[in-house]
Order: C-alpha cells, then structure tokens, then sequence
C-alpha cells in the first residue's frame, strides 16, 4: 500500500510538473505576443528571412550579425507560429521553459519539491524578460546547458540516453552561440575533481568538454571575420565592471551569505528529513555547480585575449549551477525541513510571477509610447511645411522598431549611419557598423550620414536621443549652423529641423 501510494504521489508530481511547464510557456507566449521586437531581434528577423542555409552564411560573413548560423535557421522554422513577436521567441521560450523543467529533476534527486521547485524557477525569475522572451540564442543556449547537465547528473542510472543527452546538450549549446563553448568548464571541473579525489578519469565528461570546442572550429572563418569587424569599436569591451551586473552579483552574494548560515548550522545539524534515496549531492555534482557560476569570470579573462567583447548575457547559463547550489544551501541549513522548502517553492513562485506581471506591463508601456511616437511624426509630416520631409532618426533602435510598427513611416523614416563619427562622438560604434552592414537586406532606409543629409531638397525632420550621434553631429559641421531649428525637447529626447541649404536663410527664428 505504501508502494501504491508512493506511485500515485510520483504521477500527481509529474502531471503538476507538465502543468507548470504548460502554464510558463503560455504565459511567456502572452507576454512575447505584447513585447516590441528590438534592435537585435531585428537583425535575427531579418537574417532568418533570408530562409536558406547558404544565404545566411553569406549574409554573416558580411558581417550583418554574430551568431553561428544554426540559430538562424532553427529560428526561421518557428517564425510563423503565433506571430513574428511569438514565432521568433520560441527558441528562447522552450529553452528557458525546459531549462526549468530540468533543474526541477535535478534537484528531485537530491531534495523535496519546495526545493526543487525554487531552483526551477531561480533563471526564469532573474532573466524572463530579458532573454527568455527574445529572439536571440541565450534562451536556446540555456535550454541547451540544462540539457547536458541533466544527462550528466544521471549517467549512472540511465548510461546511454543520458550520454546521448549530455553530449546533444554540449554540441547544441556550443552551435547556438559562439560563447557556448563554455559549457564545458563546469563539466571540465567535474572532471578534474574525480581525477583529483578519486584517481579516475571520466573519459565521457572529458570528451564532451572536447565536443564543446568543434562546432567553433566549423565557424571559424565567421568568428574571425566577426570579431576583425565588431572588436575595434564594440559597446561591450571586456573589464572586470561588467560583472557587476545584479543579476550577477546578487545571486552570488545570496550564495555567500547562505554558505556561511549552512557552516554555521553544519555542527548542529540533525539528520536530514528529506525521503530522498540519496541524502546529499556528491562533491563531483556540488563542483560541477559551482563551475556554471565562475563561467563570467573566466568568459571575461577569455575575451580580453581574445574577441575583445563581453556582456554577462552571453553567459546565463550561469544561473543553473546557482540555482541548484542555492536550494542546496538553503536545504543544508535548515536541516531539510519540507515547511522551509514549500515556504521557498511558494516564494520563488510568487517572485516570478511579480517579475512576469512587471515585465508584462513595461512592454505594454513600450508599446504606447512607441504608438505616442508615431503619431506625433505622423501628425507633423501631415503639416503643410513637412509633406515633402523625411525624419532622419539618430537612434538606431528607435529608427528599426518605428520602421517596423509603423507602417505610414516606413517610407519617410531613414537612419545616417557613420561608424566613423560614432566612434568619435560615443566611444564606441557597433550599432552603427550593425546598420552599415543590414543595408544588404533593410527593413527602412539606411544611408550614410553626410550623403543622406547632403541631398535632402526639403526640410529634415531630425530626431535625437541618448543613444544618437545627430546632435554633436550638426553642432561640430559648420553648414548646418544656421539651418537646424529646435521643434520640441524632452529630458531623453529632441526634435529638430533641418532647412534645406537653398531655404538656410528662411525663419532661422522659427521653433
């Protein structure tokens, strides 16, 4: 009876389980559904509707984006389910979506289900709305982490589809992102660990960290002619600064405080009250862990040497060895209790959706003030003075989301891209380069700067933002000092006007 009972309870925490997971990713398609595309999604849409393999290399070896091909061509098959906003997120939605459902199982074998449940949703908690609905490879990247790590973990249950897990998890992960290689330093750790303690080498670990490093050598040639391109110039330059993100540095210090509460209780621990049949993870899991959380440090020494960009998204595979160290330490800590873990599974889930309601109605914020945009460049060019004007907007995400949602503009929009002046003025000049090279496939009118402003034969309507080169632009050219008029400005952004050389004397006083 107790068997049957126990069998039934496995059924109700499976079927809960396919439930949660059914519930994420219609909530996460709800919330794409009310998300923008921006600029880098942008490019990804625009690189998967080239719609085949060789037009895609081809259009990255010319340098119009930095991802391995493969994310575009598994993104180009899922662009028409539900939307563009949807279709183009699915990679990333299922990643992060199975990326729970993973650190649930892995931390079943070892806790009860408050726990597990808190480390599940720990990365979608920290990332939901920042990568786990974009259509970029960190969400498939993650997805893909949890996928080698799940099938290491349990190797010595299941062998052969647990290595066959292990190793589609590394080689996915690695073909997804050109960083995604770095999966290989927990398991590489691991690896070292068990040689270290237990005199053995674990030939399959080690030979998925070598497996981690090929489809790179398949890139090769893209990687190269990427970073020749990006590295001189790029926004994301590698320093030690970058990890002071919080979704970073939070995490850890919540880690720190949490070992040092587990080594203060550690002489006074009684025996554990978790019905696990393993009572603890072994050291090779708790290193293995612990190398998901170093992966920035390393990733940092790694691109000063080498690509010479760094941003911590590149990395948020970090956030499964954290999780599962997290619930670890706190089940450590408080002797096992099951009413601290459901406390935690409560919390986290509570946590995530306050984070998913938030992110809902920032997007939905966006939109509206995308909409506000759009009318008042509709309502100005109607005016008899701007019919025959274009509006030159300074900032390229601005420049690609209005072209994109507002379907009157599209033809009147244009962004100047000048890589040169950018770096000059900003200190950096990827976004321009990014624009220069999408000239191949556009979604609006780009144009080099100086020539696109130069044969304007009616007034320019010019927009400025913090992200925009126009203003310093106009101020440092000498003949259009008396031609740029202020029209409305706000704390982020200005108007402007532009009088046509011809015009440069008429109503310099007018605003």
């Amino acid at each position: 009876m107790d068997r049957a009972h126990t069998i039934r309870l496995k059924r109700l925490e499976v079927g809960l389980l396919l439930a949660a997971v059914a519930g994420y990713i219609a909530v996460s398609c709800a919330v794409a559904q009310a998300r923008m595309l921006w600029y880098d999604e942008i490019f990804t849409r625009q690189v998967a509707a080239l719609d085949s393999w060789a037009r895609i290399v081809t259009a990255l070896h010319h340098g119009i984006d930095l991802q391995p091909p493969l994310f575009y061509y598994l993104t180009e098959w899922t662009r028409s389910i539900g939307g563009e906003e949807v279709g183009l997120r699915i990679p990333a939605i299922l990643g992060f979506a199975f990326a729970g459902m993973s650190l649930y199982a892995i931390a079943r074998r070892w806790f009860s289900p408050g726990y597990a449940l808190a480390a599940a949703l720990a990365p979608s908690t920290l990332f939901f709305g920042r990568l786990g609905l974009e259509a970029r490879p960190y969400g498939l990247v993650i997805g893909c982490a949890a996928l080698a790590l799940l099938g290491w973990t349990f190797r010595d249950r299941k062998p052969l589809v647990a290595r066959i897990a292990y190793f589609a998890g590394i080689l996915s992960a690695a073909a997804s992102h050109y960083y995604g290689f770095m999966i290989a330093v927990p398991f590489g750790l691991a690896a070292v660990w068990t040689l270290w303690r237990q005199r053995r080498l674990d030939l399959w670990t080690v030979c998925g960290c070598i497996c981690a490093v090929l489809p790179n050598f398949w890139n090769l040639s893209l990687i190269r002619e990427g970073i020749a391109l990006y590295k001189n110039g790029a926004w994301n330059r590698p320093g030690w600064r970058a990890l002071a993100d919080v979704f970073y540095v939070w995490p850890l210090a919540v880690l720190a405080a949490m070992f040092l509460v587990s080594m203060v209780s550690l002489p006074i621990r009684g025996k554990s009250k978790v019905s696990t049949q393993e009572t603890s993870p072994d050291g090779e899991s708790l290193v293995c862990w612990a190398g998901f959380t170093v992966i920035p440090m390393v990733a940092i020494l790694l691109a000063k040497a080498t690509s010479g960009m760094f941003t911590l998204r590149y990395f948020s595979m970090y956030s499964l060895g954290c999780s599962l160290l997290l619930a670890y330490l706190l089940e450590r800590s408080v002797k096992g209790s099951r009413w601290i873990g459901y406390l935690a599974g409560g919390g986290a889930l509570v946590a995530f959706a306050c984070v998913a309601t938030l992110d809902a109605s920032y997007f939905n914020e966006e939109r509206y003030a995308l909409s506000t945009s759009c009318n008042y460049f509709s309502g100005l060019l109607e005016q008899q003075d701007y019919r025959e004007s274009r509006v030159l907007i300074g900032d390229p995400h601005a420049a690609l989301q209005i072209g994109l949602y507002c379907d009157e503009l599209r033809n009147r929009v244009a962004f100047g891209t000048d890589p040169a002046l950018a770096l000059l003025y900003q200190g950096n000049n990827t976004d321009n380069k990014g624009m220069l090279y999408l000239r191949q496939n556009p979604p609006i009118t780009i144009e080099p700067l100086s020539d696109f402003v130069r044969g304007q034969r009616h007034k320019l309507v010019v927009f400025h933002s913090e992200s925009s080169i126009l203003k310093q632009y106009f101020a440092h050219e000498p003949e259009y000092a008396g031609r740029i008029h202020l029209l409305t400005e706000a704390p982020q952004y200005s108007v402007y006007r532009l009088d046509p050389a011809a015009a440069a004397g008429d109503g310099a006083g007018e605003k």
